[in-house]
């Protein structure tokens, strides 16, 4: 673009705005930010690993590597996918341990952490991906947030690196499915389709405020139009059915309002996991890191 894009509100220019601090906060990322972003990025990240392949990669060396064990700092797709994961794990821990130390500066460089957690995350993706049978029938059964649906596990690791890398994964998959219209092809993701991925990272809010943006900022087709408007109307209903469900179980365990109410028999311990989870827990995102 030749105009700056300091002032501009477009989605586009927007992201060029995240991408530059992202890039300036990884080489300085403040002390009282460094807990915060290994909580939200990373360890997240190995959890959703582990959750995986719970017997290669335990859950338990996220927070406590084995004593001793040692991280070369940079992913050898040599070694095996488990010593893989436990030198990631390792990498995260050790970031920790910085700001607790005495001579620890009041910034940290974290760009080398970031490359390598993204790195080793998808390096274990595509060996995993090589051996296609037996990866997808070790995660049919993962669960996330009540959804029991290997898809949605894949989708959140592959996001997941995304985000940690400083890229917007809502903004990446919107974006190209408008240059897809721009360019009179098929879109990768019809509006169901992109509905369903804002559900399965947990950003429903986040896709619909980045719709409106294109629809309203952006120069488009009739056809890009017409693909916001149904991307923002099935957000909406949505949201509005997961309001409706919640209004409904609260009612019902009301004292008073839901006396005869058959759902109340429940009891508030086990209606709440009787309900159909349709949205995921938020991945974690640095935009979220640093306007939080």
């Amino acid at each position: 673009m030749s105009h700056s894009t300091s002032k501009c509100k477009c989605p586009l220019c927007d992201d060029k705005r995240l991408c530059r601090r992202v890039a300036k906060l990884t080489r300085s990322l403040p002390v009282d930010q460094l807990k915060r972003f290994s909580l939200s990025l990373l360890q997240p990240f190995l959890l959703s690993l582990s959750q995986m392949f719970p017997v290669a990669f335990p859950s338990s060396w996220v927070l406590h590597p084995p004593v001793g064990a040692q991280c070369f700092g940079f992913m050898d797709e040599s070694r095996s996918l488990r010593v893989m994961f436990l030198e990631m794990c390792v990498l995260v821990s050790n970031l920790g341990k910085e700001c607790r130390h005495p001579s620890a500066s009041s910034c940290v460089d974290v760009s080398r952490v970031v490359e390598s957690v993204a790195m080793g995350g998808e390096s274990i993706y595509s060996r995993l991906f090589a051996r296609k049978r037996r990866f997808w029938s070790r995660v049919e059964g993962y669960q996330c947030s009540g959804i029991s649906n290997y898809r949605v596990c894949v989708i959140r690791v592959l996001a997941q690196i995304e985000e940690i890398r400083g890229m917007d994964t809502v903004f990446l998959r919107l974006k190209a499915q408008l240059e897809d219209i721009r360019c009179n092809r098929q879109t990768t993701y019809s509006p169901l389709g992109l509905c369903r991925f804002a559900c399965s990272v947990g950003l429903v809010g986040r896709m619909r405020q980045m719709a409106v943006a294109f629809r309203d900022v952006c120069v488009l087709k009739k056809r890009g139009v017409a693909y916001l408007n149904e991307l923002i109307l099935r957000l909406d209903a949505l949201v509005e059915s997961e309001r409706e469900i919640g209004l409904a179980v609260a009612m019902a365990l009301h004292p008073r309002l839901g006396q005869s109410s058959a759902l109340a028999v429940l009891g508030c311990d086990l209606l709440p996991l009787c309900l159909p989870v349709v949205v995921c827990s938020p991945i974690g995102s640095w935009r979220l890191l640093m306007d939080g």
